[in-house]
């Protein structure tokens, strides 16, 4: 056998594998540190509860962690599934710059942190702002292991070639890196530390290649430690009446197919107060013609359907709903737990309706049903 015969070329679905693999560690990584905040926060806003205060300021800090750790699992999703991003997702770094410390500082003992910024108000950075998000905690989490007392961070513009690129830097008054350790440790499962695993720099270099930005380490000429930087393509932000953005269901009938009854309560009384009448039908029918009866009861403009719904499928129900009900069918919005490249994910974008990732982005629902009610008159 001959070398190249024991070779063969990466298919498709092994660079999916592979992309997955990698982007597993870096998920659960920064995952669990939301997750630990959501926890947090629950807790408080209990306490709170039980001696008879309203704890809304923990609640809504509760939501805005609740609502990144699903941007988080959603940007990744469309990573795995190969989605190009539209070039109207786009934000403001030094707003998302200012959330990221404020939600740092409430989760992480004293430590003094300076934060200057000297980017016109009018520029942007264009790409999902979960990833920079992450970068950026995950470079003040490593900051303040570090630091004696003091982390700084800067945001500023330079030109390069023909780019506007944004600079955003991280430096602590602590012991500095080793240069020779560098490169190795924005590697998974390398630290800084000498036999320390981690995976913190590698999800913030894995963060920057998807905003085609790059991540640097040198010594702080300021405080002496560390100094991380960030850069990343700057954008103009565009005039919002060239976006046309849905701000509400009203007037819309959905019918929510989903088997999980807390799923289901939760996005239903979601969805009604984006003015949407929502509908369910018990997952219990005989037949075909049962199921149609339901359906015909319901009388629904959009139909969301779970693609997995207990001891039924809803490829099969979309099926029943094409030689049936075909105008309907045409008004489908799959949604999935599944990760992209999943044979049932898969299947149901091979139907051409679309497919949305849980966690539900109520933003993207409404996108969506506005999209297929107006591919699909009647």
């Amino acid at each position: 056998m001959t070398e190249s015969e024991n070779t063969f070329a990466p298919t498709e679905e092994l660079n999916r594998l592979a992309a997955l693999g990698k982007v597993s560690g870096e998920l659960l990584h920064d995952m669990a540190n939301l997750v630990a905040v959501v926890r947090g926060r629950a807790t408080l806003a209990l306490g709170d509860a039980r001696t008879g205060r309203i704890p809304i300021g923990e609640l809504d800090r509760l939501a805005e962690a609740s609502e990144e750790l699903g941007s988080m699992l959603r940007d990744v999703m469309e990573v795995l599934a190969g989605r190009a991003i539209s070039p109207e997702v786009v934000f403001d770094p030094r707003t998302v710059t200012e959330r990221v410390i404020e939600r740092f500082l409430d989760t992480t003992p004293p430590v003094r942190i300076r934060l200057s910024s000297s980017v016109p108000a009018h520029l942007r950075v264009a790409g999902r702002a979960s990833f920079f998000s992450r970068a950026v905690l995950n470079l003040l989490t490593n900051a303040a292991r570090h630091a004696e007392s003091e982390i700084e961070v800067s945001l500023s513009t330079i030109e390069r070639q023909e780019d506007h690129l944004l600079v955003l830097t991280v430096e602590d008054d602590g012991p500095g890196m080793d240069p020779q350790q560098v490169e190795a440790a924005f590697q998974p499962l390398v630290s800084g530390e000498a036999g320390r695993p981690g995976l913190g720099l590698s999800s913030v270099a894995w963060s920057m290649s998807h905003l085609a930005g790059e991540v640097s380490c040198h010594r702080s000429a300021a405080l002496g430690g560390a100094c991380f930087e960030l850069c990343v393509p700057l954008v103009r932000a565009r005039e919002r009446s060239g976006v046309r953005m849905p701000a509400s269901l009203k007037g819309v009938r959905l019918l929510f197919l989903e088997d999980d009854d807390a799923v289901r309560e939760a996005m239903m009384r979601l969805l009604e107060r984006m003015g949407s009448e929502v509908v369910s039908l018990p997952l219990l029918w005989s037949d075909e013609d049962d199921l149609i009866s339901g359906l015909l009861r319901a009388r629904p403009d959009v139909v969301l359907l779970d693609l997995r719904l207990g001891a039924h499928s809803g490829l099969e129900i979309w099926k029943v709903l094409q030689s049936h009900l075909p105008a309907l069918a045409r008004r489908v919005v799959f949604v999935s737990g599944l990760a992209p490249g999943h044979p049932e994910w898969e299947a149901a974008s091979h139907t051409e309706q679309p497919v949305l990732a849980k966690p539900l982005d109520l933003r993207e629902i409404a996108r969506t049903v506005e999209q297929v009610m107006g591919s699909s008159p009647g």
